[in-house]
């Protein structure tokens, strides 16, 4: 949290693979598909309904994954999948 900065929030990367933010769950949108860490610090509830509907993929994510891509969007119980959209121009890496 310390390198927030002026940014709004933080997306957390353990051994170089995307986990969560620090209070959502998050999934990136490549173009085609939904996509969130197969390795999450948090499973989260909502986060389990969409993979069980087949919303959102379970992948590894990386750094360059996300720089590649469209948006992120981020998510938890009281947070709707699609509420918090962020397009990839948005964030700062």
């Amino acid at each position: 949290m310390a390198q927030k900065g002026n940014c709004d929030e933080i997306i957390i990367v353990k051994h170089g693979l995307l986990t969560d933010t620090s209070f959502t769950n998050l999934a990136i949108y490549d173009g085609n598909h939904w996509i969130t860490p197969k390795r999450p610090l948090l499973l989260g509830t909502k986060r389990a309904a969409l993979l069980d509907k087949g919303i959102i993929q379970e992948a590894d994510i990386t750094l360059n994954d996300l720089r590649n891509a469209v948006k992120v969007s981020l998510f938890n119980a009281m947070i709707e999948f699609g509420e918090r959209e962020v397009p990839i121009g948005n964030v700062r890496f």
